[in-house]
């Protein structure tokens, strides 16, 4: 958790520093994988394509906006939708 600090704020950058789109786009450049472009869709258009999957169910949306979802689900949901 961010403490509002120098140090706290540092220690947030290193612990999040694996989730951030520059780290992916270096590890997908250190790997012999060919792309056209990296494009960036943000958290907002993750949740409208995972909303449309799960039919607009409106328990579902409300769930979605009180707690974001984990990695691992938002990632097959991802997959799934694509």
């Amino acid at each position: 958790m961010r403490d509002g600090t120098i140090l706290g704020g540092s220690l947030h950058y290193l612990r999040t520093c694996k989730m951030r789109s520059g780290h992916f786009r270096r590890r997908l450049n250190s790997l012999p994988l060919a792309y056209d472009k990296f494009v960036i869709l943000g958290l907002a258009y993750c949740q409208a394509l995972i909303r449309r999957l799960c039919a607009d169910d409106e328990t579902f949306s409300r769930l979605i906006e009180a707690k974001q979802l984990s990695t691992g689900a938002m990632a097959i949901a991802l997959g799934i939708a694509v």
